[in-house]
């Protein structure tokens, strides 16, 4: 072999070597990428989880989902009944990985919906035996457990939920979810709904708004209950556990319009669209109609069309 081909032959092997390692980089780049954008999702699904099966449709709509995105977007779908789920996204999670626990749990949730209840429920309950670990199989199976179970099956669930809700990750925040706003079942006390708004007010996760159904909950539970006591605990969570414009929504509802106006200002209202809607029916509710068309006038500039 000549030196000229030696050296033709080591570039070339330089070569390969160069590609691979940017290859392999590119592949490194692409998967913090994905499971960043993952994390983010799963965080916002708590408070805005619409928005996140809104996205997440868009993305899979241009094979552009990760599987562990596709998991999440089924995961969404099934959790609240008026999403429709296409079977198209649960088919390619199955080709993809047809031995996969969370694929073999979902598959099961999704046949719940318009299946044998009780037949898949066992059959849920046996990915809790298959799969101990597995933190979506205890959730989902115990969730539907909680509900549709007898009343010796309900306490049982009740018991693993509360084990669950233990977990300061989304698992476990989703555990008090379903403690807390699952409508009434036989075997769920008062003093245990109570018990679980406190538990779901502590976890690390709490949103804004599921911290004020809480509260709400709670004034609805509680005997001789005080308003003014409530609003002011509240108020010293705001910019902390609880998000201005939504406790001054809440307020609303409430019938503390005046409240809601001391909080937002007529300039904060005129530059922000959220704030103006707030206190523009502010306005309205204390009959300042007045001063609401003001508002609207000095707002239009600000505020787009359709709004």
């Amino acid at each position: 072999m000549t030196n000229y081909v030696r050296i033709i032959l080591g570039f070339s092997i330089l070569g390969c070597l160069i590609g691979l390692y940017f290859f392999f980089k590119s592949g490194e780049k692409k998967t913090l990428a994905e499971n960043l954008r993952y994390d983010e999702f799963v965080s916002l699904s708590f408070s805005n989880a619409s928005n996140v099966i809104s996205k997440l449709n868009q993305l899979y709509q241009k094979e552009e989902l990760s599987f562990e995105e596709k998991i999440l977007l089924l995961e969404l779908q099934l959790d609240f009944p008026e999403s429709s789920v296409d079977p198209k996204l649960l088919a390619s999670l199955q080709a993809s990985d047809p031995s996969n626990p969370d694929v073999l749990i979902l598959e099961t949730c999704y046949l719940f919906r318009e299946g044998n209840k009780t037949a898949l429920l066992d059959k849920l309950s046996e990915f809790t035996q298959k799969y101990p670990g597995n933190l979506r199989a205890k959730y989902e199976y115990n969730k539907r457990a909680f509900i549709y179970s007898d009343i010796e099956g309900r306490l049982l669930a009740k018991k693993q939920l509360n084990d669950l809700a233990r977990n300061e990750g989304r698992w476990g925040y989703k555990a008090r979810q379903v403690l807390c706003f699952t409508p009434p079942v036989s075997g769920y006390l008062k003093e245990d709904l109570l018990t679980s708004i406190d538990f779901l007010h502590a976890h690390p996760l709490v949103t804004s708004i599921d911290y004020l159904k809480g509260c709400e909950l709670k004034m609805i539970l509680k005997e001789n209950y005080k308003v003014n006591e409530f609003v002011a605990e509240i108020d010293r969570l705001v910019g902390t556990r609880v998000k201005s414009l939504d406790y001054a929504t809440w307020l609303l509802k409430l019938g503390l319009p005046q409240k809601v106006l001391s909080m937002i200002s007529e300039e904060v209202a005129r530059e922000d669209s959220a704030s103006f809607f707030i206190r523009f029916m502010a306005l309205l509710e204390t009959k300042n109609n007045k001063e609401a068309k003001s508002l609207m006038e000095m707002s239009r500039s600000t505020l787009s069309q359709d709004e």
